[in-house]
């Protein structure tokens, strides 16, 4: 069967956060041509016997893994099962607004270069507490209006750019600077990456990534790692980087990696 988008989480524990996240996923994709895959990473807290209930695919690891060998296991895992035309990426702390797949592609449409979309994203505690209108009226309401995104996330991917450049590196950038190793590989292949907050989400952050507990030495190597391979590029031309946004009907846009 061929499907549009998968869309893939790399998750460990925070029952609540996953619930919440996975409820309005698939209230928000209902109409949308996909298929969902969660990698859990040996999760105790209740999460995996929240999971299989669910209409999703599970992948259940009896040992703890890093978040980016998770995303890897679940994009290898729909591209050969599926072969859909992109991949979306998000975390168990991501909560989501109706429409926004369709949104998001519809952005990525008008971007022949775009290889990888980011949604921008509302942080903060207490957006769980939040009921589905109040998170409507924040996501929608005068979005415009808003700065250029700080935070991209969640991502969607074009399945043609795994194909193309590998996909993210588990050795060297285990718990940090993946992402932006990526979009360096990406940008190295003619791609572009792409923030906007045409569409805006919540995001608790940081919440999923560091369950291991080697994962936060991990992150500071990494981070050591890329100033001395890559002496002359700083993190932030890939990642939360502060330019001159360009406009599109009168929503900011940012370009990474320029």
């Amino acid at each position: 069967m061929k499907i549009k988008i998968g869309l893939v989480a790399s998750i460990k524990n925070n029952l609540s956060w996953t619930q919440e996240c996975i409820r309005t996923l698939e209230q928000s994709t209902q109409k949308t041509n996909h298929e969902t895959w969660v990698v859990d990473s040996n999760s105790s807290d209740g999460t995996p016997g929240f999971l299989q209930k669910q209409n999703i695919n599970l992948i259940l690891l009896e040992q703890d893994i890093s978040i980016v060998k998770g995303f890897n296991l679940g994009i290898k895992s729909i591209i050969e099962k599926y072969d859909p035309e992109y991949i979306g990426l998000f975390h168990n702390d991501v909560l989501f607004v109706n429409g926004w797949v369709e949104d998001m592609l519809k952005i990525m449409g008008e971007f022949p270069k775009c290889g990888l979309l980011g949604a921008a994203t509302i942080m903060g505690d207490d957006i769980l507490s939040l009921s589905d209108e109040e998170r409507k009226t924040i996501s929608y309401g005068g979005r415009e209006k808003r700065t250029v995104p700080a935070n991209i996330f969640p991502w969607i991917i074009k399945t043609e750019v795994f194909k193309k450049i590998g996909y993210f590196d588990e050795k060297e950038f285990v718990e940090e600077c993946n992402d932006c190793e990526f979009q360096k590989r990406m940008a190295e292949a003619g791609y572009e990456t792409l923030g906007t907050n045409g569409v805006v989400l919540f995001h608790r952050w940081v919440l999923s990534r560091f369950n291991r507990p080697e994962a936060r030495e991990e992150a500071a190597r990494a981070r050591e790692l890329w100033k001395k391979k890559y002496p002359d590029i700083p993190l932030e031309r890939y990642n939360y980087s502060v330019k001159k946004p360009i406009y599109v009907d009168g929503v900011p846009w940012i370009r990474y990696g320029v």
